[in-house]
């Protein structure tokens, strides 16, 4: 059975938001908007999001202002994040990365793309829960031989 991934969007525009839910949730995944920074950070509890999709330019606190309130939280730091933003792209990707963001792309790029990135960072997240957390993700016991 696949594990059902659950992301946070962080996004002031309600179409822009709209639009990856749809997607994200056209792929199975449960998908949750936060307008704002300071919401997300707000709503982020138990159980914490396997993913966290901000825009770069958000209203007061900006996506790598963010993106560093998360990488310094003992709770949140192993969160990934993707940025993306539509708006000067080479500043913003360098920022973006220097503040902790794990991938940046930009708001043009093709739907195919951003689900390629998306996967990405959630594949390696897995693989680093279960690094860190074997007894989550123990493999059925094979019967000893003579039983």
């Amino acid at each position: 059975m696949n594990r059902i991934f659950r992301i946070v969007v962080v996004e002031d525009s309600e179409t822009q938001a709209f639009k990856m839910r749809l997607l994200l949730e056209e792929q199975g995944w449960e998908v949750s908007i936060a307008g704002a920074a300071e919401t997300a950070l707000a709503a982020l509890g138990d159980p914490l999001p396997d993913l966290l999709i901000v825009d770069y330019n958000l209203p007061g606190m900006r996506g790598d202002e963010f993106c560093r309130r998360i990488r310094m939280n003992f709770n949140t730091r192993s969160i990934p994040i993707l940025m993306m933003t539509a708006s000067a792209p080479e500043t913003a990707e360098m920022q973006s990365l220097e503040s902790g963001a794990d991938d940046y792309v930009s708001k043009f790029e093709t739907p195919e793309i951003l689900l390629l990135r998306i996967s990405a960072l959630l594949r390696k997240a897995s693989a680093q829960a279960a690094i860190l957390n074997p007894q989550d993700f123990r493999l059925p016991q094979r019967p000893h031989p003579g039983h």
